[in-house]
């Protein structure tokens, strides 16, 4: 198959915040409530057409365990956009949200396409992170700021055809600035 583009996109966080679960219901729409840590990193891929290209968009769920730290780095080379994903009833995962940015900027070839997903807002009661607070964090991080959750599906598919169509918008206009 002949594509017009290919996104590599990294999904980055804390252990536990829901980055495999987000990956499986977007590629699979399926939800597994048995946690599974990832070793090293789960990779998936689709082909889709947006806006008339054929796009080949693969996505790499990254551990978020430090013991893999040093295989992992090497997951972030060549990757387009990375997700940065916390879940709203843990402050840990929150705050870590800064060191996933530094380790994505300094370890990504190219300056990143960056979002940040506050996900488990189907918990509800339990939530410590407001979405005010969340949506701040993001900002002065340059990325978007999406409320998921991946048991219910809540805005998973959202999130990452908002990640498509940011690469393809960015992708465009690097070609736009090569031809002038």
């Amino acid at each position: 198959m002949s594509y017009s583009y290919v996104f590599k996109v990294i999904v980055i966080g804390d252990v536990a915040v829901g980055k495999t679960s987000l990956v499986n219901r977007y590629f699979k729409e399926e939800f597994n409530p048995e946690y599974f840590p990832t070793i090293g990193a789960n990779i998936h891929e689709k082909s889709l057409n947006i806006d008339g290209f054929t796009i080949k968009f693969t996505v790499w769920d990254i551990s978020g365990d430090k013991r893999f730290g040093d295989v992992v780095m090497e997951y972030y080379a060549n990757a387009h956009a990375a997700v940065l994903v916390f879940e709203l009833s843990r402050n840990d995962s929150f705050n870590d949200i800064d060191q996933w940015y530094r380790e994505a900027v300094q370890l990504m070839q190219k300056e990143p396409l960056l979002y940040v997903a506050g996900n488990k807002v189907d918990l509800g009661t339990v939530r410590r992170i407001s979405e005010e607070v969340a949506k701040k964090k993001a900002e002065s991080l340059h990325a978007a700021y999406f409320e998921t959750s991946a048991k219910s599906g809540q805005n998973v598919d959202v999130l990452f055809t908002s990640v498509l169509r940011g690469l393809l918008k960015m992708r465009l206009k690097e070609i736009t600035a090569q031809v002038k």
